[in-house]
């Protein structure tokens, strides 16, 4: 009785821990899904706003089905390029994407991502995430899943005055 007992103790992190790859890999398969769909049936709207007290248009591509949808947003600030990305199944979020690349201007070269996030979410928790390079994600205070859930209400909002 002792051993199992300790093989529950010692080995339930672990379990834990697959169950979590488990779950991120069956969110990247609807991913695949989702980005497969959208490349035929995506619908495009452009949008203009001001940031930092400049002119910025920003891409928008929306794919709908029965019960999965996506929502890819892109945009430059001088001499970066973001980009966001929700996708959703069943009308909650399963996975969010983001990224920072600096390019130089007058060569149009890509000079490497400055920051990137993936975002993997489980009925509206935060369940893993995977950044690299310098930004926020270093910073104290950051809650990604906070950031993540108000940034997609905010961009449904926006997209609903683009349809």
């Amino acid at each position: 009785m002792k051993k199992a007992v300790f093989i529950v103790i010692f080995f339930s992190p672990f379990l834990s821990f697959c169950q979590s790859k488990t779950d991120t890999a069956s969110i990247n398969a609807i991913v695949r899904s989702i980005d497969r769909l959208s490349k035929a049936n995506s619908q495009s709207y452009s949008k203009f706003k001001v940031v930092t007290h400049k002119k910025v248009k920003e891409q928008w591509l929306y794919f709908d089905s029965k019960n999965l949808s996506g929502i890819t947003i892109s945009y430059t600030i001088d001499s970066t390029a973001y980009n966001e990305k929700y996708y959703l199944k069943d009308g909650g979020l399963i996975y969010a994407y983001e990224s920072e690349i600096f390019f130089s201007l007058p060569a149009g070269i890509d000079q490497g991502t400055k920051w990137a996030g993936d975002f993997y979410f489980s009925k509206g928790k935060l369940i893993d995430y995977v950044t690299l390079g310098h930004g926020k994600s270093e910073l104290d205070d950051w809650d990604p899943e906070k950031e993540i859930l108000q940034g997609l209400k905010k961009r449904k909002a926006e997209l609903a005055l683009l349809k």
